[in-house]
C-alpha cells in the first residue's frame, strides 16, 4: 500500500502564539531544520526561524561539530507567556519545555515582541535537544540546564557572536547588581543541592526554581571559565555514567570538595567578571536560511494546538481530572472535525496513557477511513496494532503481521520515520524471521537516530 505524507506538516504540530498589540495572521513558517505555527504574521515568523537557524549554526560550529540536517525537523510552539504555556501543556510556572515526541523533537517556549528573554528562552530550549543530539553521554540535570542557559545567552548582532552573557533576567535568583550582591554564605550552600541534581529537578516553587537554574548557570559559567575543573568534567562525566553516586562522582571528578565548590562560586558571583567570548559572525555562519511561510485557516490552527495539550499530559492518577478534561475537549473538536490526523493522534495517545489499547485501535481505524492515502494515520493504526499485540499476544496474535505490513510500507515511503523504523526490527524478531534489508537498514537508522 502506498501513502502520501502530509502536504501541510504544521496541520499536526501544536500552535506558536505570539503577543502583539496587532493582530497579526497565523502563519506556517517552514526551513531547513524547523517547522514553526504562529499568529505573528510571515515577517516575525521569518525572524525567529532565522534566528534560531544561526543559533544552531553558530552553536555547532563553536563546538567543532559538523552538522548534518536535522533528521527530524524540529516542531516550535511558542506561546505568549508562562500562563499560556500552562493552560496550553499543563505544566506551571515554566518560561519553556523540550521533549522528544514520538517522531520529531519538539518545544514549547514563550514568545513576545522584541524581547532578549524569550528569545533566550527559545535558545535555551533548542540547547537541550543539541545536546542530546551529539552526545551519547548522559548528562546531570543541573549541568544539562546550566549548559543550556549559558549558550541559550549568545547573542548574534552586528556580525558579532557573543557567548557567556549572564541572562538577562537572572536577578530573579541572585542579583548581578554590585548593591545587592550580599547574599550570605548559607545561602550559597544549596549548591550542594544544584550539583547533587542528577535525574530530578530539586525544588517545589518558582522561587526555589530561580535559584536553581541561576546557580546553575553560574556554575557552568565558572567551568567554562576554570581551566583545571574544566578538564575534569569528563571524569565527572564518566563516573556518574558508571554508576557513582552524586557527590563522590563530583568530588572525585573535579578534585574539589562541594563545599568548596559552592564558596568559589559564591566569590566568582561576587566578582561579578563574567568572561564572554566575541567571534566573527561571518566564519561561522552560513547564508541567510530559505524560509518557506503561508497563511493557515481557523480550522488548521484549531487542530494545530492539539499536540502539546497531549504530549505532556501525566499518566498518573493524580492527572486523571486532567486528562478527561482533555478528553472531553478532544471529542467536542472531533464532533466538529472527523477523525482527522491530529485529533486521532492526540486521541490516540489518550488511549496509550490509560492502556486502552484496543480503543486506540479502533480510533486509528476510523482515522484511516477518513483519509485512506496518509502516511500519519497508517502509523496510527500500525503503531496501535503492534502496543495491542504486546499488551496480549495471545489474544491479538493477528495483529503483528498487519503491524509489520503497515510498518514495512511506511518506511518504504519514509525512511526516517523514527517509530516505524523503531518497530519494525521488533516485529521481524517477534515473527521468528530472520531479518530482512528493510529490518538492517530500520536497525541502523535506530543506532543513529537514538
Amino acid at each position: 500500500m502506498k501513502y502520501r505524507t502530509p502536504v501541510v506538516a504544521g496541520a499536526f504540530v501544536a500552535a506558536l502564539l505570539v503577543f502583539s498589540p496587532v493582530k497579526a495572521a497565523w502563519v506556517e513558517a517552514e526551513s531547513e531544520n524547523f517547522i514553526y505555527i504562529g499568529n505573528t504574521g510571515e515577517s516575525k515568523a521569518r525572524t525567529i526561524l532565522s534566528r534560531l537557524e544561526t543559533y544552531r549554526a553558530a552553536v555547532l560550529a563553536l563546538g567543532g561539530v559538523k552538522g548534518a540536517p536535522e533528521v527530524r525537523k524540529v516542531h516550535v510552539y511558542g506561546l505568549r507567556n508562562s500562563s499560556h504555556i500552562e493552560d496550553v501543556t499543563g505544566v506551571s510556572g515554566i518560561g519553556g519545555i523540550y521533549t522528544k515526541a514520538e517522531n520529531y523533537p519538539l518545544f514549547v517556549t514563550s514568545t513576545r515582541t522584541s524581547s532578549r528573554a524569550s528569545t533566550a528562552t527559545a535558545y535555551h530550549e533548542y540547547s537541550h535537544h543539541l545536546l542530546s543530539s551529539y552526545s551519547t553521554t548522559f548528562v546531570p540535570r543541573w549541568y544539562n540546564e546550566g549548559f543550556a542557559e549559558f549558550l541559550g545567552q549568545m547573542t548574534i548582532a552586528d556580525g558579532t557572536i557573543t557567548v557567556g552573557l549572564p541572562p538577562a533576567s537572572v536577578a530573579i535568583g541572585f542579583s548581578l547588581e554590585p548593591s545587592l550582591q550580599k547574599s550570605s554564605r548559607s545561602d550559597w550552600k544549596y549548591v550542594t543541592t544544584v550539583t547533587n541534581a542528577i535525574t530530578r529537578y530539586p525544588f517545589d516553587n518558582s522561587a526555589d526554581a530561580s535559584t536553581f537554574y541561576t546557580m546553575s548557570w553560574v556554575a557552568v559559567h565558572y567551568l567554562q571559565n576554570t581551566a583545571e575543573l574544566r578538564d575534569g568534567l569528563v571524569n565527572y562525566l564518566d563516573l556518574l555514567n558508571k554508576g557513582v553516586e552524586a557527590k563522590p562522582a563530583f568530588e572525585n571528578g573535579f578534585g574539589i570538595d562541594q563545599a568548596e565548590f559552592a564558596e568559589r562560586l559564591r566569590q566568582y558571583w561576587s566578582d561579578n567578571k563574567y568572561r564572554n567570548v566575541k567571534f566573527r559572525a561571518a566564519d561561522i555562519i552560513p547564508e541567510e536560511p530559505e524560509i518557506a511561510t503561508r497563511k493557515l485557516s481557523g480550522d488548521e490552527v484549531d487542530l494545530a494546538l492539539w499536540e502539546p495539550r497531549v504530549i505532556f499530559l501525566g499518566s498518573g492518577e493524580e492527572y486523571a481530572r486532567k486528562r478527561a478534561s482533555v478528553r472531553t475537549k478532544l471529542l467536542r473538536d472531533i464532533e466538529k472535525h472527523g477523525f482527522v490526523v491530529p485529533l486521532v493522534a492526540a486521541l490516540k495517545r489518550l488511549e496509550f496513557i490509560e492502556k486502552n489499547y484496543s480503543a486506540a485501535v479502533e480510533i486509528a481505524r476510523r482515522g484511516m477511513e477518513q483519509d485512506p492515502d496518509s502516511l500519519e494515520a497508517a502509523y496510527l493504526l500500525a503503531d496501535s496494532l503492534y502496543h495491542r499485540y504486546t499488551s496480549d499476544r495471545k489474544t491479538y496474535a493477528s495483529d503483528l503481521p498487519r503491524s509489520r505490513e503497515m510498518l514495512a510500507a511506511i518506511l518504504e515511503a519514509d525512511p526516517s520515520h523514527p517509530s516505524a523504523n523503531s518497530h519494525y526490527p521488533d516485529t521481524v524478531l517477534m515473527l521468528g524471521e530472520s531479518p530482512d534489508e528493510l529490518a538492517i537498514r530500520a536497525a541502523r537508522f535506530n543506532l543513529t537516530y537514538n
